[in-house]
């Protein structure tokens, strides 16, 4: 009989533990390369970047870069290491555009450049001369946009001739709360054709499970493109993952991690104290970047780690622009690969691009002991199965 309700006792707690949280193993890691990639720059570039794109044309690989504050794009080719072009815009005169804000390269010959804030597109060849310009203030129904700041997981995406703008909403006539009333006004992305010139909203919003969530922020989404040209979209208080394929409908994915995600769930009450609303996002964890890796068709997810123990006097504006992250690597179907933790104080995490080689994250945060400002340093991690 004591062996009876022994072996019951047993079976209950195995049951019991069988039902508790789910563990998920690591299977892939992102392995350090031994030397990093190292491109000298001009005293007039910084290695603190906004904008960035890798593209890859033949057998050269290059690197654009947005320099904000000379309004011009930088490219470098990565074979050589050494600057490739540069085009300069101009604010004013015969010649003017605006402020820069972002680019796609199309060729070394051919760029779409984008000015927030004029919300107007520009068509350029290889020298910088703008040789046509597409205004998106309004949509084809007069409906006037409310587009994110083209950087990190804010950034707009081309897909053939059509640019994709990501929207986000504030609710200050409800202090914050999304109500189901707004939401049905929360469109997420203005498709303009560059072609035609004409800009559409379409129909998707936030998803019902935000109704009742606090969203005041500018970042409160982030996004990706991935897999067969799907959108990834991050809610910053939900622990999901809302994919669409059609801009119409969304299907959730839970963000399978190990880490216990502690997101920011009230934000309004600080809108008057920047450095109390920051101190607030630190000591919470957020999704500051997605990236879709098309050469192992997985996804690198970037989670600021949240601080809970800020020291009074710690620099809190430094510590938003060079967060500690670590990467959460899914696959295609944003099922669990693996978690990689780096040290902190170390990457500069907004500054990352992907190419056939393995992902490449900026070593120029201003607490490494390597750091120099007459360079841009990255480190190569490729992803290894364990």
């Amino acid at each position: 009989m004591y062996k009876f309700f022994l072996l019951l006792f047993t079976e209950i707690l195995v049951l019991g533990a069988c039902k508790g949280p789910e563990y998920y193993k690591n299977h892939y890691t992102l392995e350090p390369a031994e030397k990093h990639l190292e491109i000298t720059i001009g005293s007039e570039t910084k290695n603190f970047v906004y904008y960035s794109q890798f593209v890859r044309i033949g057998t050269e690989n290059y690197l654009g870069i947005l320099n904000f504050e000379r309004n011009r794009v930088e490219i470098y080719n990565l074979n050589t290491r050494k600057l490739f072009k540069e085009l300069q815009f101009y604010s004013d005169g015969p010649e003017a555009f605006g402020e820069v804000s972002g680019f796609f390269i199309e060729n070394p010959d051919s760029l779409v450049v984008d000015c927030f804030y004029q919300r107007v597109v520009g068509i350029s060849d290889g020298n910088g001369k703008v040789e046509k310009k597409i205004s998106y203030d309004r949509d084809v129904n007069g409906r006037p946009f409310k587009l994110t700041p083209p950087w990190i997981g804010l950034r707009p995406y081309k897909v053939g001739n059509v640019i994709n703008f990501l929207q986000v909403y504030q609710a200050e006539e409800s202090n914050g709360i999304l109500t189901e009333e707004k939401r049905k006004e929360t469109y997420l992305n203005v498709a303009l054709n560059t072609i035609s010139g004409e800009s559409i909203t379409l129909p998707l919003t936030y998803p019902e499970e935000m109704i009742g969530h606090d969203i005041t922020g500018a970042t409160n989404v982030m996004r990706t493109i991935g897999f067969q040209e799907c959108f990834i979209y991050h809610f910053w208080n939900l622990d999901n993952l809302f994919v669409t394929s059609d801009h119409k409908t969304f299907k959730k994915f839970p963000i399978e991690s190990n880490y216990k995600f502690k997101f920011n769930t009230e934000c309004y009450k600080y809108i008057y104290d920047i450095r109390a609303g920051l101190v607030n996002s630190l000591s919470h964890d957020m999704v500051r970047d997605m990236l879709y890796d098309e050469y192992h068709n997985c996804y690198y997810i970037f989670i600021m780690k949240r601080n809970e123990y800020l020291d009074a006097g710690s620099d809190i504006f430094l510590k938003m622009k060079f967060p500690d992250c670590f990467i959460l690597i899914l696959n295609k179907d944003f099922k669990h690969m693996g978690e990689v933790f780096l040290p902190d104080n170390t990457y500069s995490f907004q500054f990352s691009f992907i190419t056939p080689d393995g992902l490449y994250i900026s070593e120029d945060h201003p607490n490494n002991p390597d750091f120099d400002e007459d360079f841009m340093r990255f480190r190569l991690f490729k992803l290894e199965k364990l």
